[in-house]
């Protein structure tokens, strides 16, 4: 088991640098690569992916608009329409076709009984049979999830277990730089508010980052008061993959046929009501009605 340093700081025959990179040169390595036009991509992929799944993704049907049509009458005639036609949602459909892994009621135990009556509350409290269903469905739509269970304190101050899941648009995948199908990091982003702060200059946003051997936590730069060592002997998270890593940690393509049939789909409904409504011919019927 090595550190994050040390495993940044490997040479391509696999001995090690010497020195060894700076955690400023390692954390320069973590802040590129979440910067860079390849994840920032990546991310807003999976972000539209989820609005649209979520009948959420108004914006990018008023961009297709825009992009189809150059007359700015014509765009916001269909605009107005856009809320209305958001049936027929074939991505989600799908999704939930494909997504049957927990059709029936999932078993789970554990040997001895003392045993199996904890298991039993953990998986009560944790709500597994709801999370799981929706971990089977959110990593239909985007081939990959980070699933972290963990401890967290209730308001009554009660530690109780949870399992958190997060979409490919909210965490990033930080690679080996030599070779990107191996895991070296799991960083997530966290938009936050605290209670009693006032100045509009106070950080709202962190990244929280696991490794191997450390936790870190961080409003900017990674540095030794950002990091705690810990000895789970593994990145506490699990990313979740449905197909093996080739030559990535995260197929971002695989399902954009029904991204792009969930989109044509939604711009023929908009196009659809906004003639029903203005279309200016009436059906009439003729002849003898009597049968």
């Amino acid at each position: 088991m090595i550190t994050l340093v040390e495993q940044l700081s490997r040479r391509p025959g696999g001995s090690m640098r010497t020195p060894t990179l700076s955690l400023d040169e390692a954390s320069h390595y973590i802040h590129s690569f979440i910067t860079s036009t390849a994840e920032k991509a990546r991310v807003e992929k999976a972000t539209q992916r989820q609005r649209l799944y979520q009948c959420r993704g108004d914006g990018e049907m008023f961009e297709m608009l825009k992009k189809v049509f150059e007359s700015e009458k014509v765009i916001e005639l269909r605009q107005q329409w856009i809320e209305f036609a958001k049936y027929n949602n074939v991505l989600r459909r799908t999704i939930g076709e494909i997504a049957t892994c927990y059709s029936q009621p999932a078993k789970r135990t554990v040997k001895g009984d003392a045993n199996n009556k904890a298991y039993q509350e953990v998986q009560r409290i944790s709500r597994q049979d709801e999370v799981m269903p929706r971990i089977n469905r959110m990593a239909v739509l985007h081939r990959a999830l980070a699933i972290g269970p963990r401890m967290r304190q209730s308001p009554t101050g009660v530690w109780e277990p949870t399992i958190d899941v997060v979409t490919p648009a909210k965490f990033h995948a930080i690679r080996d730089p030599l070779d990107p199908s191996v895991l070296a990091a799991l960083v997530f982003e966290n938009d936050y508010s605290l209670a009693g702060i006032a100045a509009p200059d106070a950080p709202r946003w962190t990244i929280v980052g696991w490794t191997e051997t450390m936790f870190m936590t961080s409003d900017g730069v990674i540095n030794e008061s950002s990091i705690v060592p810990h000895d789970h002997g593994r990145i506490p998270w699990l990313l979740l993959t449905l197909d093996p890593p080739d030559g990535r940690l995260i197929d971002e393509d695989t399902g954009e046929d029904l991204v792009a049939a969930q989109k044509a789909i939604w711009f023929l409904n908009v196009l659809h009501l906004k003639e029903s409504k203005s279309a200016t011919k009436q059906m009439i019927t003729k002849g003898d009605l009597s049968t």
